[in-house]
């Protein structure tokens, strides 16, 4: 499991919803680039296994590597 999927899992609680204050602060403390798209009002966390976390309103995506 990368960075990104242990970060959405631990803010992922038991019915399937995400505790987004967790999400975020889990995400700014283990992530070594944040990129913030502000015309798609998305965020983009990249972490050092190059897995990428990127949060668009209610929708949370985990990628493997950010390319």
């Amino acid at each position: 499991m990368n960075i990104a999927q242990q970060v959405k899992s631990a803010a992922t609680e038991a019915n399937e919803s995400i505790d987004f204050k967790a999400l975020v602060e889990q995400a700014e403390l283990r992530a070594v680039d944040t990129e913030q798209d502000f015309d798609a009002e998305s965020t983009t966390y990249t972490f050092a296994d190059g897995s990428c976390l990127v949060w668009c309103g209610e929708f949370v995506s985990v990628y493997g590597s950010k390319d």
